[in-house]
């Protein structure tokens, strides 16, 4: 369905559209009040950002049809195993890989459109649970999300490999709306990285990852965005940890236009445990706000936020850390510590480290710091032989290659690719 929403997206089209896929009425008709909710709801408002005015508008819905990767992506995809993997390009899958082993053992990696052919009941289980505020562009999401994943592991199963999703997006003004929903039940174990790329004259990605874990659960997920200065990049994740689960969170983003980023982890039962680590690289006139919270609801859980951000030319970013102890949530422990780094005089960066704390028999703690790089190591650089900018440079990957997840290696390869083919200058 090409449609733009330069002119009203109607109930009628969008109905068409879903019948089209075959989606089940259920999820139909959950389109259809979402679509209610778009022009009726208010904007969301992060800190210290006006998004109002930003371009929504400006974007095309891409068709379903045949379209290959480009070769410089093609490329990208080679730098992983062809075992456990999931690639989609406008929102279309390309190709999926899930070990026969773990097919044998009930895990679940489904596309959006083979889950909706299928009717598959944890979809419609999971797709409605959302303790997010609803607001415009969360039903923005929900009226029109038509790609993404649905990855379940059984109890007691352990998936030693990683689970890698790529997920392009190319074309003048294509958008994506991609769903993630991941589900670990009892004492399972499980890595995901998901990785969105877009091409220069893409508009919008509006994405929604939300992550269960049962009691027990260990899961680590890697994310990396990085669309062109044309895109706005929206994303949300949610995470809901039952007792002595653990969630693991790396997130990298790189995209160079407007950013709206939000993960919040649900610590719900004792013992539960979680950690972000966030890594962000604004060049040019790229704007970004990026939040991460960690919610203790329950007694003896666990969190930890490290942010680091790297500036150059006329970037923006606003780094939001918040830690927050609910009341009955004793022995809870919650630690934060954010960085920017600014390499020119013209950007700007902001941090908030929040902790609210409603319980008396906690830890918490935060630090931050924001600042330009340090003289001393400049100039140790640079008696080596570096330039200025070099130096400048090699400090800014180091700064950042601490936030990356390196024991999965073609992850780690695929963003240095990425890191090193931006301008980090001043």
């Amino acid at each position: 369905m090409k449609h733009t929403t330069k002119e009203p997206l109607r109930a009628k089209a969008l109905r068409a559209y879903a019948k089209k896929r075959d989606e089940p009425e259920w999820l139909q008709d959950w389109r259809m009040t979402h679509l209610e909710n778009v022009s009726t709801l208010e904007w969301p408002k992060p800190q210290k950002t006006n998004i109002v005015h930003w371009p929504w508008d400006d974007f095309v819905l891409p068709e379903q049809e045949n379209q290959p990767l480009l070769h410089e992506h093609s490329k990208l995809v080679s730098l992983f195993a062809q075992e456990n993997i999931f690639v989609e390009h406008n929102g279309q899958l390309l190709q999926s890989y899930l070990n026969p082993y773990l097919k044998q053992k009930g895990v679940r990696w489904l596309d959006f459109t083979s889950a909706c052919t299928i009717n598959d009941p944890l979809l419609k289980k999971y797709w409605t649970i959302s303790n997010q505020k609803p607001d415009r562009l969360l039903s923005q999401h929900h009226a029109l999300a038509t790609s993404g994943f649905l990855l379940y592991v059984p109890k007691g199963v352990h998936i030693t490999t990683p689970l890698q999703a790529l997920l392009f997006l190319s074309g003048e003004q294509a958008a994506s709306f991609s769903r993630l929903i991941i589900v670990a039940e009892q004492d399972s174990k499980v890595e995901l990285t998901t990785t969105l790329i877009g091409t220069k004259g893409c508009t919008l990605s509006n994405s929604l990852a939300e992550v269960h874990l049962a009691q027990g659960a260990q899961v680590k997920i890697a994310t990396l965005s990085n669309l062109p200065a044309t895109a706005i990049d929206v994303s949300s994740r949610c995470a809901y940890l039952k007792q002595d689960s653990t969630l693991a969170w790396s997130i990298i983003n790189l995209s160079q236009g407007r950013t709206l980023s939000r993960t919040t982890t649900y610590l719900e039962e004792p013992g539960s445990s979680s950690s972000c680590r966030l890594a962000a690289l604004g060049t040019q006139e790229a704007k970004g706000n990026l939040t991460c919270e960690m919610l203790h609801q329950a007694p003896a859980t666990k969190s930890h936020i490290s942010a680091r951000a790297v500036l150059t030319k006329e970037a923006n970013a606003i780094l939001n850390c918040l830690t927050k102890i609910l009341k009955g949530s004793s022995m809870a422990h919650g630690e934060q510590d954010s960085k920017i780094l600014l390499l020119h005089p013209g950007c700007r960066g902001d941090i908030n480290p929040i902790l609210l704390i409603d319980e008396q028999d906690v830890q918490a703690a935060h630090a931050a710091s924001i600042g330009a790089p340090d003289p001393s190591e400049l100039y140790y650089l640079m008696s080596r032989g570096l330039s200025k900018i070099a130096a400048e440079r090699l400090l800014s990957l180091g700064f950042l290659s601490s936030m990356l997840p390196t024991e999965n290696q073609p992850f780690y390869k695929l963003t240095q690719t990425l890191l090193k083919k931006m301008r980090i200058s001043p």
